[in-house]
């Protein structure tokens, strides 16, 4: 079970599901592996159609940029169902609704990357302390989810908690 919040008002529950988690190290060693650069992003795709409550991104939106304004995202049976703010970002509610798990839940994740800075792009969910959900794709993650699109929104100064043990608290690694 995993609890994220923060004081802007993110509170989101989800089960996971006994998958693995993926860490991006930043290095591919064998013929078909893939990874991500920068390294440092940690991953695990939880229990679809889990996910209940509200989640405030105020670092970045993948493809869009940092928010400047904070983003809410209203999920009920892992499934965002309303969306508060981002408005300048053209494109943003078109994308939600690209395919049917286009807006599902399917990624919870922590930067452990120490030299990470917040530039607006991939980088930033990889800051060490940040939180990051993930709409839409997540077979790469071992989940079930097909999509024609991925999104990460990364919360910073966020806590997450994973079966009652905090792994990050307002925005710091405790691991």
């Amino acid at each position: 079970f995993v609890e994220v919040s923060t004081s802007r008002g993110t509170h989101l529950c989800v089960q996971m599901a006994n998958r693995p988690t993926m860490l991006a190290l930043g290095s591919v060693r064998k013929l078909g592996e893939i990874d991500f650069i920068p390294a440092g992003a940690i991953g695990v795709a939880p229990l679809e159609g889990t996910a209940e409550g509200k989640v405030i991104v105020d670092g970045t939106i993948l493809g869009f940029g940092r928010c400047l304004k904070p983003i809410t995202f209203e999920i009920e049976k892992g499934k965002v169902v309303k969306v508060k703010g981002g408005t300048g970002w053209k494109g943003l509610r078109e994308l939600l609704r690209r395919d049917e798990n286009a807006s599902m839940l399917c990624e919870i994740g922590l930067g452990a990357n120490p030299k990470a800075k917040l530039v607006g792009g991939p980088e930033d969910e990889r800051v060490r302390g940040s939180v990051h959900i993930g709409l839409g794709e997540n077979r790469y993650f071992g989940g079930t989810l097909a999509s024609a699109s991925h999104m990460d929104g990364t919360l910073l100064h966020a806590t997450l908690k994973v079966d009652g043990k905090e792994l990050v608290k307002n925005g710091r690694l405790l691991i």
